[in-house]
This record gives structure tokens, C-alpha cells and sequence, in this order.
């Protein structure tokens, strides 16, 4: 997967030739997005939908959006993994983070040659924040803050530099970082390490400390994932952007910008935006909150945007190539949705000051295009970082974006797969000849288009790469020949299908996990009652329906990550009994896309490299496609270790899951039991996936909690009290 940067120019720019392509622009007329608390609707007043993007790639005919004609949009440069925040060197070359791999790039040259400035031999690790004062570099890692001696000339780092401050790199990992105006103090964003598990600094808030590190004290906090930071250019006061809470309905809880000053607290996770708005997970069964001195003290946020926005980097305009309504105001830029029903975000917005220097209390778009379709959504893009180069036009990073050859089944792994898949397609009986006949139509004509493809280059030795096939019924034998991927033997003329392995050469889908890391998954979801098994490398994850499969239509890139299983027995009431998949993202652990794994779901390897099975839906066919044949092997033992265990039988069963009654598992058993008791409430536990320390406990709470080091009494010898 390959990522770029696009470069936002205000004409004349003497720089436009030398960039790699032009994107035509249409103008708009932005409108002013004010959002108030008071509109804001009840929590769960919409399920919360886990929709996490489609990337596709770009159209041929992507078109940005934006607010005036003189703009234009140009790629920078490309081909990188992962980039996020961009900094200038001291000698005006462009450093770029590539939180994936784990290094950090120099562009020179107008961003025509890249090279490696540092990598994890230096000690990096999902850096973002860096910055250059006095002679050293700063670099933010996911877990510490390091510093290296820095020379003006240096084109490479050296060494693994001085740690002068650590902290916990789990969920929330993106750590920004910028100097005081007189460059005496570091100021860190630290994202929270859950949703709304109750955290205390350094989590979620905004460090500062001494250059040496030393004196670190918390400015601001409740803040549940600060990324953005900057001083206003006039005042100098400091201002964030902070990505709030999922899992409380489409329009909850609004992201923000707004000035932070000492001892600020922003409500995070007790309440939300004002201290009327009490969080549901941290409230006792009579609606007061666990901390109402701290829902008190909430503040309100200046600028409010649409939930679930993903705002990251933010930067005031100091330049003088934009027109003059733009100056001393902020950009910032939004990575995009996954918790909402209809996609937002994927673009740069713009938040207007007034002549008192403060914001005017709304936001407008700046520039958009990069979502093609807000139901998926699909995108061709997420903006992540925002950089002001020296003549004043504005460059942003994209994270996320997909090569044209990217992600497609070769043909050997179409036939393998489409041919698992025919058992389970649930057609009437008069259509499933037809299915069936047209894709032995389809294969048949692939495999005449691989023989006329290598006759008409037997003579050539240079191996040939697929297009992804079109979604068109009636293709052309040229069209059909694009299919397949050949590679030739220098022994036969005879071409042979090309393997997954030779086909894709993403680094980041063959990523192998180390033990630590793996470790560090399994703990964020293990709990009471659960079971958790991670892969050691990363998968692709496929899907298609009967339909686009009969058509022979493109399969579905749908998701990228560490395939996780997630076995929930039943022992704790709080929790359903079943069996997940969890395609996690890297680096976090992040859950970006799960389903119930059961007797419909007819899991089964049908090559060494892919397993096979079909969404909870009943109607979607994936497929996980792993590039080490151990990781996959691995994953599907753990499977069928549970498949066959008998403890777990009832989660299998087709005629439970027909009847739709809860099965007769451990947890069942116990809340027929109870069934005349109230709900029974979830303890104030600050790390539930850990156990480290517990705060306080509900006189409701019905189950042995055993912390690392004592075993609590039964509920009816203890009260509601602080421990």
C-alpha cells in the first residue's frame, strides 16, 4: 500500500512543473459548520456502526474542491509508506514521518530524491512529533521522547539518541510535539489508552517539560487523543485538536479545536463538551457521575466538529501565498470516519480567527474530493499532516492510498477460491446452474487468455503484471488476457501463474510481528472470561457477494491489519458468549473491523495461504490472505482447536442460531439463574484489560474481580465505597 503527499499551491508558483501530476480543481462556495452542545442529540440516539473506509484507487478522472480558482493541487512526491508529520531541517530539507516502517524519510531536491534520515536502528518507533531547537532533534515516539545531536549538513541520524521521557504507547499512539515560542519548554499531546476507561495523566492530556526533560508537569488534561498543536502567530497562545469518543451514535461526540491554559480539564471520560453531558459508561444506575467534581470542571471547546471527523494535525497560516482572509488562521486536517453509518471527514478544513484573535466559533471546508462515496465510505485518501513550506503554500500528507496494481487475487488464487465458494453460494435451484455455467464460462475464458497471452509473447522473457479485472459482463478477449498474472520459466515456453508472494511485495502486508507485540495485542483484549489469539504477521482481507461473484466482478480490498481471534466462554454475566475475528491495526491493536465467527461462517483453508469463510450477513463470501504459510497455518489450528472443542460446541450450532435463542453456555446458565436480579453494573476498573489497580466497586457487581496481588470478598461483605 503506497501513500502520498499532495501539495496545495496558490498561482504563480515557479515550482509547479517539477511536481509528479496536476489534479483538475472545480471551485466551491464553502458554508460556515457551527455545531452547539445544546443541539447535540442523547447518546445511542443511532446504533454505532463500524463502517471503517474502502480504499480504493484514485479515479482517473479525481477532481478536488476548492473555495477559490487561483488554488491548485499537485502531488509532491510519492511511493511512501505510511507518511504523517512533516517537518523542515534546519538546512530547509523536508522530513516525513512513516509511522509504519518505523523510520523517517528527507526529501531533497524539491522533493524529487528521498532517503532514509532514521530508522529503528536509531530508536525509532511510530514517531510523529519532531522538531529541530538549539543544536538537537526532538523525535515523539508511540512510547518515549528522544533527543539526538544534531549538525547542520546531516543528511543521516546516528545513533540511538537520549530518552528523556517514557510513557504507555498502547491505542492512542500518535504523540506531536513543539517548542515554546522562546524555546525554553516541549509540549507532548498523549492520547488516552482506551475509549472511556477512567486514565489519569500522563494519558490524555498535554505534557510539558524542560528541553532536558526534566520538570514535566501536565498543562491540560481530559482530553481523550490531542494530535494537532500550534501557537496562534499573534498571541501565542496554544491551541489543540482533539478526537473525542466512539460508540455513542452517529453524532456523538463532536471532535474540537480550542485554546488549552494550565490545569484545563476537558471532560474526557467522565463527561463530554460541558459538564451537563455526562458520559452513560461513567455514571452510577441514578444518573449521577463517578467523579461529579470533575464534571464540574469541564470545559466547553471552542470549536466543535461533526463527530467522528478524526481531526489529526493542525497548523496556523504564517504565509502570505494564500489570500489575506486565511492569514492567522487554522488548518487542519481530518482523516475520516469508521464509526458512523454515513462517511465524514477525508479532507482539510479551515477555522476562520476574528480581529480579537480568537476563533469566530465555526469551521468550513478547504479542500475535498478524496471520498468518492460517503455510504461505503470510499476514499481514495486521509489527510494526516499539514506542513507550510517556505513560500508560503501548504503541503499535506495521506496516509492511506492504493497503487493501481494493489491488492487484487491473482488468477491461480481466483480459480482456487471461486471454486471453494461455489458450495456455499445459497441460490435457488433454477439459477444455480446459470451461476455456475458462467463461471465456468469465466475460468474458461481466463485460461484462453493466459494460452493466447503466452503465445503471442513466447518469445519474451519479461514477466507480465495484471490489471484488475473489470466489472463489465461482456469483455473483450484483450480485456479477459489482462487477468492473469505469468511469469515464464527460462526452461519451458509455457507460462506458469505467478504466486501471491511474487505478485505482491508490500512490505507492510508481510510485516512480522515480534513476541512483545504480539504480547502487547493479546493484553488490550484479554479480560474476564476471554481467550485471545493473535497472528504473528499481518493479512489482506477479501470480500465479494454471489452476485459479483457470477459476474466475475473485482473482489473487495475491504481491510488491512493483525487477524486476531477473540473467544469470549461466557464465565463473565457482562459479556456474550461467541467467537470473534478481529482485523486489528498495526501498531495500536486497534480494532478496525470484526464479526461473529459461528456455524454459518463455514471457515475452511482453501489454500495454504488464505482461509475461507462468510460474513455473519450470510451473503458476503471474504477471504484472509496471509504471505507467510506458518502464520496462516498457525491462525487456522487455533480455529480448529476451538471448532472442536466441546466446551464451546453451542457456539457452532446451526440449530441454535436457527431457533435464535441463547445457548446453554456457562454465562447463560448464570443469568437464568439471576434473572430476577437488576442489571448488574460495570465496576469503575481504570484498566480493565489489565487489572492493575481498581478504584471503587458497586454494591451490584456480582463477580469475584482479582486484581494482581488479593482477591476481593463477595460483593455482600463489602459497600460502595473507594478502595
Amino acid at each position: 500500500m503506497f501513500s502520498f503527499g499532495i501539495l496545495l499551491i496558490l498561482l504563480p508558483c515557479i515550482a509547479m512543473g517539477k511536481h509528479l501530476q496536476v489534479f483538475p480543481t472545480k471551485l466551491f462556495i464553502p458554508k460556515p459548520i457551527r455545531i452547539f452542545v445544546a443541539d447535540l442529540p442523547a447518546p445511542y440516539h443511532t446504533d454505532s456502526i463500524q463502517k471503517p473506509p474502502i480504499v480504493v484507487s484514485i479515479p482517473e478522472n479525481a477532481t478536488f474542491y476548492l473555495p477559490d480558482s487561483k488554488f491548485r493541487v499537485s502531488v509532491y512526491c510519492d511511493h511512501m509508506e505510511s507518511p504523517r508529520k512533516m517537518i523542515y531541517t534546519p538546512k530547509g530539507d523536508i522530513l516525513v514521518t512513516e509511522m509504519r516502517g518505523n523510520q523517517i524519510l528527507i526529501l531533497t531536491h524539491n522533493g524529487t530524491r528521498k532517503s532514509v534520515f532514521a530508522d529503528q536502528s536509531n530508536g525509532i518507533s511510530q514517531a510523529f512529533g519532531m522538531i529541530f531547537v538549539k543544536g538537537w532533534f526532538y523525535v515523539a515516539n508511540a512510547g518515549s521522547l528522544r533527543r539526538y545531536p544534531y549538525r547542520f549538513n546531516d543528511k543521516r541520524l546516528y545513533g540511538t539518541g537520549e530518552i528523556l521521557m517514557t510513557y504507555e504507547s498502547s491505542y492512542h499512539w500518535t504523540r506531536n510535539l513543539i517548542v515554546s515560542p522562546n524555546q525554553d519548554h516541549l509540549y507532548i499531546t498523549i492520547g488516552s489508552g482506551s475509549n472511556v476507561d477512567i486514565e489519569y495523566p500522563p494519558r490524555a492530556s498535554i505534557q510539558i517539560t524542560n528541553l532536558d526533560g526534566s520538570d514535566n508537569q501536565t498543562l491540560a488534561w481530559g482530553l481523550r487523543n490531542p494530535v494537532g498543536i500550534d501557537f496562534h502567530p499573534k498571541t501565542a497562545d496554544l491551541y489543540v485538536t482533539v478526537q473525542e469518543r466512539d460508540h455513542l451514535g452517529d453524532d456523538l461526540v463532536p471532535d474540537y479545536f480550542t485554546r488549552v491554559q494550565k490545569d484545563d480539564f476537558y471532560g474526557w471520560p467522565f463527561a463530554y463538551l460541558s459538564s451537563k453531558n455526562i458520559d452513560p459508561h461513567r455514571r452510577f444506575l441514578n444518573g449521577s457521575s463517578e467523579r461529579p467534581d470533575l464534571v464540574a470542571r469541564t470545559r466547553t471547546p471552542d470549536v466543535l466538529f461533526q463527530a467522528h471527523s478524526s481531526v489529526l494535525d493542525m497548523k496556523f497560516y504564517r504565509g502570505k501565498q494564500f489570500p489575506k482572509y486565511y492569514q492567522n488562521g487554522a488548518f487542519a486536517a481530518f482523516h475520516g470516519s469508521w464509526n458512523r453509518d454515513i462517511g465524514v471527514g477525508f479532507n482539510l478544513v479551515f477555522i476562520p480567527f476574528g480581529n480579537d484573535n480568537r476563533p469566530k466559533g465555526h469551521y468550513e471546508e478547504f479542500l475535498r474530493g478524496f471520498m468518492v462515496d460517503s455510504k461505503g465510505p470510499k476514499t481514495f485518501g486521509r489527510p494526516v499532516g499539514l506542513l507550510e513550506m517556505q513560500d508560503g503554500t501548504k503541503l499535506s500528507s495521506n496516509d492511506l492510498s492504493k497503487d493501481q496494481d494493489e491488492g487484487w487475487l491473482s488468477c491461480e488464487e481466483l480459480e482456487t477460491i471461486e471454486k471453494r465458494f461455489n458450495d456455499l453460494l445459497q441460490e435457488p435451484k433454477q439459477k444455480k446452474s446459470i451461476l455456475i455455467n458462467k463461471i465456468q464460462q469465466c475460468q474458461d475464458q481466463r485460461a484462453k487468455s493466459c494460452d493466447r497471452l503466452a503465445i503471442s509473447d513466447e518469445n519474451s522473457n519479461r514477466p507480465l503484471m495484471c490489471t484488475p479485472r473489470q466489472s463489465s459482463r461482456n469483455k473483450t478477449e484483450d480485456e479477459a488476457s489482462q487477468k492473469c498474472s505469468l511469469i515464464y520459466d527460462n526452461n519451458t515456453t509455457r507460462p506458469r501463474p505467478q504466486t501471491p508472494r511474487q505478485i505482491h511485495s508490500s512490505s507492510s502486508t508481510r510485516t512480522v510481528l515480534t513476541a512483545n507485540d504480539i504480547l502487547k495485542v493479546e493484553s488490550s483484549y484479554r479480560s474476564i472470561g476471554t481467550q485471545v489469539f493473535a497472528c504473528h504477521c499481518l493479512c489482506d482481507l477479501f470480500i465479494t457477494t454471489a452476485d459479483r461473484l457470477a459476474k466475475l466482478e473485482d473482489w473487495i480490498r475491504f481491510q488491512h491489519g493483525l487477524p486476531v481471534w477473540l473467544l469470549n466462554s461466557g464465565t463473565d454475566l457482562k459479556r456474550t458468549s461467541r467467537f470473534s475475528l478481529i482485523i486489528a491495526e498495526h501498531g495500536s491493536g486497534f480494532p478496525i473491523w470484526e464479526d461473529t465467527i459461528n456455524g454459518f461462517s463455514d471457515v475452511k483453508q482453501a489454500r495454504a495461504q488464505h482461509i475461507t469463510f462468510r460474513l455473519s450477513d450470510q451473503k458476503t463470501l471474504a477471504v484472509l490472505r496471509f504471505h507467510d504459510l506458518t502464520a496462516s497455518k498457525d491462525f487456522y489450528s487455533y480455529y480448529k482447536s476451538i471448532r472442536c472443542d466441546t466446551r464451546y460446541e453451542h457456539l457452532f450450532s446451526t440449530e441454535a442460531l436457527n431457533k435464535h435463542h441463547r445457548s446453554s453456555s456457562c454465562g447463560s446458565l448464570l443469568r437464568k439463574r439471576r434473572k430476577n436480579h437488576k442489571s448488574i453494573n460495570k465496576s469503575s476498573i481504570s484498566n480493565p484489560c489489565q487489572f492493575q489497580h481498581i478504584t471503587c466497586l458497586q454494591v451490584k457487581d456480582r463477580v469475584r474481580l482479582i486484581t494482581l496481588d488479593q482477591c476481593l470478598i463477595p460483593c455482600h461483605n463489602y459497600s460502595n465505597e473507594q478502595i
